[in-house]
């Protein structure tokens, strides 16, 4: 490690411990990014295929659990595993995996903490949303295509640094994780305005939201999300608990139209 990757590295902690979330450009080259949305293209058209999602117009919203069905988003796993562990200093694990479309005319994603809210599993009991399993998530952004004004780019809020329960009291309690329209009031929502192969690291608690895209052009992300590896590995536990819920909402089929 070099003298200035220590520093920024130091510098990137610092930014994420006071407000939960930093940018980095270039994480992903280009050769790099026209990989990945080849890999989702070819994914997303498995005619069947499980943890595939649309909007409420039809058009295809998001996919999840691909990581292993390729190479090009398993080297950005891998490279943001590197990058967690040199910026938080200890090993992390997967937690989930998803690629979000906002084709022209796609739904935006109302405001929101990922993981707080309650699920009713195959066992008829409710379960803490993603806090089932540890109580503190990672997300890496990576995006796929320019982040514009116009076409409804990630804007994230600095955290609230709370456990589940008080959260919870935050969101509409409705199975989504959607905040109240008085605590999204209460938001200072950056917009993320970042080149392809740019990268958000944020906290599940950072509130975060994205309106309609308005512009004529897709605008793809990855989404990689992770726990510290001591916590454990949930991510078949996830899917499959996904899979199993009675939950007749969800965030994926929400959002600004």
């Amino acid at each position: 490690m070099t003298q200035d990757s220590a520093v920024l590295e130091t510098a990137l902690r610092d930014e994420y411990q006071r407000q939960g979330f930093f940018i980095l450009e270039g994480v992903v080259d280009d050769a790099a990014v026209a990989a990945i949305k080849a890999d989702i293209a070819r994914i997303s058209e498995k005619e069947g295929r499980a943890h595939t999602y649309f909007d409420r117009s039809g058009k295809l919203r998001r996919l999840e659990k691909f990581t292993a069905e390729s190479e090009s988003v398993g080297a950005a796993n891998r490279r943001i595993l590197a990058l967690l562990q040199d910026v938080f200093g200890q090993r992390h694990v997967l937690f989930k995996d998803k690629y979000n479309f906002k084709p022209p005319a796609g739904e935006g994603f109302f405001a929101h903490y990922d993981g707080v809210f309650k699920f009713l599993g195959a066992d008829g009991a409710e379960h803490d949303g993603w806090y089932e399993y540890t109580d503190d998530f990672v997300n890496a952004l990576v995006a796929l295509d320019d982040f514009t004004p116009d076409n409804g780019p990630l804007e994230v809020a600095p955290w609230h640094n709370d456990g589940f329960e008080t959260l919870f009291q935050r969101t509409k309690q409705n199975g989504t994780p959607d905040l109240t329209e008085a605590e999204e009031a209460k938001c200072n929502f950056k917009p993320i305005l970042i080149r392809k192969g740019g990268v958000v690291v944020f906290s599940n608690r950072c509130p975060h939201r994205s309106k309609k895209n308005l512009s004529d052009a897709s605008r793809g992300s990855l989404y990689l999300t992770y726990n510290a590896a001591a916590m454990g590995d949930f991510y078949d536990a996830y899917f499959r608990d996904k899979s199993a819920s009675q939950n007749k909402t969800s965030k994926s089929l929400s959002g600004e139209v």
